[in-house]
């Protein structure tokens, strides 16, 4: 009897330490530098902004183009918004996570670019990140949407498995426990 008990303690313990570590846990979306393809590229993640872009420009259409044509986004992306927001800093410590793409422009010289040059990220959910301060001078970010795709990110999970499966195991053992 003295055996069953301890084991059912076990396992309301444990089912009790399972559920903390899933309250505790929280997903974390790791921002990707995206790497571009083809002869222009400066080095392993920068383009030259000279000869990239509709006139050239900075502006969220010459942004897009680069973001399609030099850097792999992913298969079949609509690109359905964009922004220029007023505040160019390189720090965001949140606002991202409705945003799917981000594309810098780097001032003239900034990674070996005369006219700037152009790295590209996949904002993979997270909400904050701190982009290359080396020449920063303005961003741009794009929404998309897979065709069909209701435009609702994929989220990691935040801990709900754990915690369903520490109260699982909490409620087994407070049912072998009652069945005493």
């Amino acid at each position: 009897m003295k055996l069953k008990s301890l084991f059912s303690s076990s396992l309301i313990t444990l089912g009790a330490a399972i559920l903390f570590a899933g309250l505790t846990s929280a997903a974390r979306a790791a921002v990707i530098q995206l790497t571009p393809f083809g002869t222009t590229a400066l080095s392993t993640f920068y383009i030259d902004k000279n000869g990239t872009g509709p006139g050239n420009g900075n502006d969220s259409t010459s942004q897009l183009y680069r973001l399609n044509t030099y850097f792999v986004a992913g298969p079949d992306l609509v690109l359905t918004d964009s922004l220029k927001p007023a505040d160019q800093t390189n720090v965001w410590t949140s606002g991202l996570a409705q945003w799917d793409y981000a594309v810098v422009h780097f001032g003239a010289g900034a990674f070996g670019g005369e006219g700037g040059s152009v790295g590209a990220w996949n904002l993979n959910g997270a909400d904050a990140f701190s982009f290359p301060v080396t020449g920063f001078s303005s961003i741009d970010f794009f929404r998309t949407r897979q065709p069909g795709d209701n435009n609702t990110p994929g989220v990691p999970d935040g801990g709900a498995t754990v915690v369903l499966l520490g109260l699982a195991l909490a409620a087994i053992g407070l049912a072998r426990r009652s069945a005493r």
